[in-house]
Formats: structure tokens, C-alpha cells, sequence
């Protein structure tokens, strides 16, 4: 398994230990890709995953940029509308630093969202 898949595979454990559910890996459209889908309880939470390695993270910044954030808000409001049944639910946006060699997470809760990139 390739260091992406399995930083995605130790994500997805992880958040089911939190106690949220999968609803999808790696989606994908036209737009982009959202690494995971999860839900928490009543929300719905967009998922990025980035490998952090030997350096670790010191900020949120160091892991996704502008420009990703954006594609994430994109490839969030197709998913959405392809989901009507799932608009009731509070929307978050969370990344997740994974050192897969010292099996580290770090989670940011809520990390962006899209009044924050205006």
C-alpha cells in the first residue's frame, strides 16, 4: 500500500474511533477530490489528508493552502447537491496531518470553512 492510501486507511480509523462513519473514500468529480466523507453525529464533515512526516506541522497554513481550500468548497457543494438527503446536517471542514511512521494524528476540527476564504 502506497504512503497516500495509508495515511487515508490510518484516517479513516482513526475518525471511526471518534465515532464518526465513513460515507466515502477519495471522492471524486469534475471538480476535485475530497480525501474522506464522514459523518459526526449530525454533521457532515469534508475530510483533507495530508501525510506530515519527520517534520510534523506547526500550522494549519503548512498543510493546505488557499487554492486547496477552494477546491475542497467546490468539490463540497457537487457532493452536496448530489446528496439532498444530507442537507439538514451542519457542514465542517477538517484536515488531519498523519505521520504514518509514528502513527501520529493530528486533527484540525473545523479547519476552514467558507466564509473564511472570503
Amino acid at each position: 500500500m502506497d504512503l497516500g492510501r495509508r495515511c487515508e486507511a490510518m484516517a479513516a480509523d482513526f475518525l471511526q474511533g471518534e465515532g464518526c462513519t465513513v460515507l466515502e473514500r477519495n471522492y471524486r468529480c469534475r471538480s476535485g477530490e475530497i480525501d474522506l466523507i464522514v459523518t459526526d453525529g449530525g454533521v457532515l464533515v469534508f475530510v483533507e489528508v495530508k501525510h506530515i512526516g519527520w517534520a510534523g506541522v506547526d500550522s494549519l497554513e503548512q498543510l493546505i493552502d488557499y487554492r486547496k481550500r477552494q477546491k475542497i468548497l467546490s468539490v463540497s457543494k457537487i457532493y452536496m447537491k448530489a446528496h439532498p438527503e444530507l442537507r439538514k446536517l451542519i457542514i465542517r471542514f477538517d484536515v488531519l496531518g498523519i505521520d504514518a511512521d509514528k502513527v501520529r494524528v493530528t486533527h484540525f476540527k473545523n479547519a476552514f470553512g467558507e466564509k473564511a476564504l472570503l
